[in-house]
């Protein structure tokens, strides 16, 4: 069942409808949408690699989800977290501004493990996907 979001009208991520599995869309010309669902929105910034995860619902703070919203998108983001630096080392999540998405709470996870260098970009789609599509435990 889909659920409508709660939008802001100049909000781009508000903007995004859900996308089939392994459909991709550009965001805009560094910024790849992965996945967009009823709980998430999941970027890939191509010029970086890292990946970038939004609530659906157009938040300023994660503080502001619903419990059962707020619970899915913490499991989920701690999923994707976890096979993205499986063996690369570790970074800290940090909250960032998406261009075309002002005031919609955007986590940016990083991709890079300890050696600086980023992951190979097909790497981190697999990761990330593996993480989208696992069961909650």
């Amino acid at each position: 069942m889909t659920v409508p979001r709660p939008s802001e009208p100049t909000c781009r991520l508000c903007a995004l409808g859900p996308l089939p599995e392994g459909n991709h869309v550009p965001f805009d010309a560094s910024t790849l949408v992965v996945s967009s669902d009823c709980d998430l929105i999941a970027l890939l910034r191509r010029d970086l690699g890292d990946i970038l995860v939004a609530p659906s619902l157009h938040v300023s703070r994660l503080s502001a989800l619903p419990g059962t919203a707020m619970a899915r998108f913490l499991a989920t983001l701690r999923r994707i977290e976890l096979a993205l630096q499986a063996g690369d080392g570790s970074a800290s999540l940090r909250t960032v501004e998406l261009l075309g998405a002002p005031g919609h709470t955007c986590i940016r996870v990083p991709t890079h493990p300890e050696s600086g260098l980023p992951l190979e970009k097909s790497h981190v789609l697999l990761r990330l996907k593996s993480a989208l599509y696992a069961s909650s435990d």
